[in-house]
């Protein structure tokens, strides 16, 4: 099914937790948790099955959400059947097809009978061939609902957060989807928390929603919502209770927590006395716009105070940094954000030291705390400002930063001495399947292919298909160049990361991509370059492609080989016929023909 680890709300990394999600500061949000734990408990034929929060960014909806799937993990009377958190700093968190295969796993691997019944279902393209429509109703309502009359399941619950992080466009589609099923399926046993920022669309949606079904945070009485600030102030900065700083950083605050969040950051990133506590606070809540929200304000002080010193010869180096950590298509290292922009790896380092109050590495990766800095450093009428008698220039240009990174995973992929290359895991002998050396392949893998190298084998056409379409643009030469022979070398390195199945995908991204500038017979002639990796990243089996490799390196567009009286040849075609077969009329939602392979037998070349 291709379930997503990473949205899982107990995703653990290396024995740690890399996105900084907490649950609610005791004595907070006491009574929306309260609303959304008696409509979860309520197994009541009328109860609504979908609930729906909502609420402007950094208004603490993804703690919510937490704090809801930590407390059903057990000890209530409905249990957590999946949980999905969407998020922007993840490929798989922000994908709309991933949201129903990753609940449909979650969930039956908590109730038996629907594992049962999807035991019945092919899922083997659950994410590829199906819109979200399709997937509610395949994967998930009619073997719950078919096992549902059967044995009476009890009730469980799925939590869907930050919807509004999707990246498609048509994110929107899964609650208009669910709830449309809910209502024509008159569905029992399932209860949905979805969580969202305020969408247009959505909201129309839930027009026809009971009043208990639906909480919008920026309805809470302000009152309450400051009083839920100060209590979280007065847990983070202990010593500052009672001091009038403290009010006042509460009433900037305006009942939104990532304002008092990001305050705390910062004044508890140093070891500092209250004396200087004070001083700092002072400082922050020096800003007195009007015109502007308080994270804004916040927000830009930050980027001030982070480069205000910087010569102006060095400011678009730093800026080009953290615009890389914040464009990369999966969470990055200061190494890669280094190897990408092409500086010293020290220089990211110090950056983000500069940027602790919004940025934060775990496990080697930077992550933003939140998805409303992003979101400021985007808008060009938010992060370009004037403070002090001084203009300062932060946004940041996405497609263009795009186009930055596409060059640059190029440079990398194509670099002579530290690139893609022919056998670029050293194999001894293309006899020998990965499994008969595998430590020895694992430590020239790691050797031969450096973070950067795989970031950008991995990525490359994420960056292209966000680049501004242009046939003068560079990046289409290097992308038909790169197809003409180098692809070998990326299939290649792709297997050896373990991510194969991934380039049918990535080509496609690159297909889309020159469509847009290409007429109509260029873009067949592409099309067909394409299509020709395609199927040799999905066809050809591990030792079939070392032969292939071997004799095709030098080749313009890579070809099967085709002469009937060769060695290689007839295993080719035998092996096919053995280990590979199209279903007949079907294809895939790339556009190319469904194709299966099945584990590849011992042969002798």
């Amino acid at each position: 099914m291709n379930p997503s680890k990473t949205a899982d709300h107990r995703f653990i990394h290396d024995g740690k937790s890399t996105l900084k999600r907490r649950i609610c500061t005791e004595g907070t949000r006491v009574e929306i948790l309260k609303e959304i734990t008696e409509w979860a408990n309520d197994s009541a034929v009328g109860s609504p099955s979908v609930f729906w929060l909502t609420g402007q960014a950094g208004a603490g909806k993804t703690t919510i959400a937490y704090t809801i799937a930590k407390r059903f993990g057990g000890g209530q009377p409905t249990a957590l059947g999946a949980s999905f958190f969407c998020s922007r700093q993840y490929r798989e968190t922000r994908n709309l097809q991933r949201i129903v295969p990753t609940i449909a796993f979650q969930l039956a691997r908590q109730c038996e009978p629907y594992r049962i019944a999807l035991f019945g279902v092919d899922t083997s393209d659950a994410v590829d061939s199906h819109n979200v429509g399709e997937q509610i109703q395949k994967f998930l309502l009619i073997p719950w609902m078919t096992q549902a009359r059967r044995h009476g399941l009890p009730t469980y619950l799925v939590v869907v957060d930050a919807l509004d992080e999707i990246e498609d466009v048509d994110r929107s589609s899964f609650l208009k989807e669910l709830l449309e099923s809910v209502e024509k399926d008159n569905i029992t046993g399932l209860k949905f928390l979805v969580t969202s920022r305020p969408d247009r669309d959505i909201a129309k949606l839930c027009k026809s929603f009971p009043p208990g079904a639906v909480c919008q945070l920026q309805k809470v009485p302000p009152e309450q919502a400051k009083q839920d600030v100060k209590t979280y102030l007065i847990a983070e900065l202990t010593d500052l209770n009672g001091r009038p700083e403290l009010d006042k950083l509460n009433d900037k605050s305006a009942g939104l927590f990532i304002y008092a969040a990001t305050v705390v950051k910062i004044m508890t990133k140093s070891e500092l006395d209250m004396d200087e506590q004070l001083l700092l606070l002072r400082r922050l809540l020096s800003s007195t716009s009007s015109s502007l929200s308080s994270i804004d304000q916040l927000y830009q002080q930050i980027m001030r105070d982070a480069f205000e010193d910087l010569d102006d010869d060095l400011l678009p180096n730093r800026l080009r940094i953290l615009y890389t950590f914040l464009c990369s298509a999966d969470r990055i290292s200061a190494t890669v954000a280094s190897s990408l922009v092409d500086t010293k790896v020290g220089i990211a380092s110090k950056m983000l030291d500069r940027l602790h109050a919004v940025l934060y590495v775990e496990e080697g990766r930077v992550y933003w705390y939140h998805a409303s800095f992003p979101d400021f450093i985007f808008n060009r009428e938010r992060s370009n400002f004037r403070m002090d008698d001084k203009e300062f220039t932060f946004s940041c240009d996405a497609a263009a930063q795009h186009s930055f990174l596409t060059r640059a995973c190029f440079r990398i992929m194509n670099s002579k001495d530290t690139g893609l290359r022919f056998n670029v895991g050293d194999i001894k002998s293309s006899y020998l399947l990965d499994s008969e050396h595998a430590e020895e392949l694992r430590e020239n893998v790691d050797k031969n292919i450096s973070p950067a190298l795989r970031y950008a084998c991995m990525h490359w056409t994420d960056h292209v298909s966000l680049s501004p379409p242009s046939k003068d643009s560079p990046i289409y030469d290097m992308v038909t160049d790169f197809l003409q022979l180098r692809v070998l070398f990326w299939i290649e390195a792709m297997h050896l990361l373990g991510s194969s199945g991934e380039c049918p995908h990535l080509l496609y991204n690159a297909r889309n991509w020159v469509s847009k500038v290409l007429t109509m017979f260029l873009h067949l002639k592409f099309s067909l370059m394409i299509f020709t990796s395609y199927r040799m990243a999905a066809t050809v089996s591990q030792r079939i492609f070392k032969q292939w490799l071997i004799l095709h390196h030098t080749s313009l567009v890579p070809q099967p080989p085709t002469r009937p009286h060769t060695c290689i040849s007839r295993h080719w075609q035998r092996g096919n016929q053995r280990r590979v077969f199209r279903k007949p009329g079907r294809m895939n939602s790339l556009g190319f023909p469904c194709i299966n392979t099945r584990e590849e037998s011992s042969l002798c070349l």
